[in-house]
C-alpha cells in the first residue's frame, strides 16, 4: 500500500471515530445477552482566538500526540516588536533609577553635611553666649558686694567716692545689658532644636523613599512585559489531550481566522460509551455489569 493511501485510510477512519459512526456489541450480564451500542469518541476542533499566520505545522495526519505538546505555532511578529520596545523602556528605566539613585544619596549627604556645619555653628555661639551671660551675671553680683562695703564704710574719702560711683555705671550697665537680651537658650533653643529634627529627618528619610515612584514605574513595565510574553506563550497552539491527529486544515504561511478550525483532534481516552438496552433488561443492567 503507498502511503497516499495509508494516509488516506487513516483520516476516514478517525473521522468515521469522530462522528461517532463505530459501533459495538457490550455485554449486560453473565446470561449471555448483547446490546448494541456506539462509542462516541471526544474530538477537539482547535483554532485560533485572532486572525493572524499560521507560521509553523510541527503534526501530521495520523500522528499520535501527548497531551501539551506543540501542534502548531502562529505568528509573533507583532508581540517580538512589542516586547523589544517594552524591554529597552525597561533598561532605560534601570539606568534612570541607577542615576536617580546616586542624585538622591548625593544631596541627602550634602544636606547632612551643611545641617551639621550649622548645628555645630549654633551649638558654639550658644555656649559662648552662655558663657558671656554668666560671666556678666557673675560679674554683676561681684560688684553688688564691693558697693555694699564701701557704702558701710562712713569715713569714705573722695577717692573712695568716685570709685563707688564707677562701680554704679559699671553695675547699672551690665544689668541693663543683661536684662534687655535675651537668654541664650532662648535664642538659640528653638534653631538648634529645629536644625537637629531636621537632621534626624534626612536620617529617617531613606533612599528608598525617594525612589519609590521610580520603583513603581519599573514594577509597571515589568509586568506589562510579562503579559506580552504570556500572549506570545499563546502563539504556540499545545495539544488539549493525548490522542491521535485526525486532520490538519492548513498550510505553514496561510493565514486563519478566529473560529476557523484548523486541526482536527480524536483524544485516546475521555471517549463516551452509549449502549441501546429494551427497557425489560434496563432493570438488570447496572455499574459494573
Amino acid at each position: 500500500m503507498t502511503p497516499g493511501l495509508r494516509r488516506f485510510f487513516s483520516v476516514a477512519i478517525w473521522t468515521l471515530a469522530a462522528s461517532g459512526a463505530l459501533f459495538l456489541w457490550a455485554r449486560s450480564d453473565e446470561n449471555g445477552q448483547t446490546f448494541q451500542g456506539l462509542v462516541q469518541p471526544k474530538t477537539h476542533r482547535l483554532s485560533t482566538p485572532i486572525t493572524t499566520i499560521l507560521r509553523t505545522v510541527h503534526i501530521r495526519p495520523g500522528q499520535q500526540v501527548e497531551r501539551d505538546q506543540p501542534l502548531y505555532e502562529l505568528d509573533t511578529g507583532d508581540l517580538d516588536d512589542q516586547l523589544t520596545i517594552a524591554r529597552a523602556e525597561l533598561d532605560e528605566m534601570l539606568a534612570s533609577l541607577e542615576a536617580h539613585a546616586e542624585s538622591v544619596k548625593t544631596r541627602l549627604t550634602e544636606q547632612r553635611l551643611e545641617l551639621n556645619g550649622r548645628l555645630t555653628n549654633a551649638q558654639n555661639e550658644y555656649n559662648a553666649a552662655a558663657s558671656k551671660r554668666a560671666g556678666d551675671s557673675a560679674e554683676i553680683r561681684t560688684l553688688t558686694k564691693r558697693l555694699t562695703r564701701l557704702a558701710e564704710v562712713e569715713q569714705a574719702g573722695l577717692a573712695e567716692l568716685d570709685r563707688l560711683s564707677q562701680i554704679h555705671v559699671r553695675r547699672d550697665r551690665l544689668t541693663k545689658t543683661t536684662r534687655s537680651t535675651p537668654s541664650p537658650s532662648r535664642v538659640y533653643g528653638d534653631y538648634i532644636d529645629a536644625l537637629s529634627k531636621a537632621l534626624q529627618g534626612l536620617e529617617v528619610e531613606d533612599v528608598a523613599v525617594q525612589l519609590k515612584p521610580y520603583r513603581l514605574r519599573l514594577l509597571t513595565q515589568r509586568a506589562r512585559i510579562s503579559t506580552l510574553e504570556r500572549q506570545r506563550a499563546l502563539r504556540t497552539v499545545r495539544s488539549p489531550a493525548a490522542g491521535q491527529i485526525v486532520r490538519v486544515h492548513n498550510e505553514s504561511g496561510d493565514t486563519v481566522r478566529p473560529g476557523v478550525t484548523i486541526v482536527d483532534l480524536v483524544a485516546s481516552r475521555s471517549g463516551s460509551l452509549i449502549a441501546y438496552i429494551p427497557e425489560r433488561a434496563a432493570r438488570q443492567v447496572g455499574l459494573g455489569s
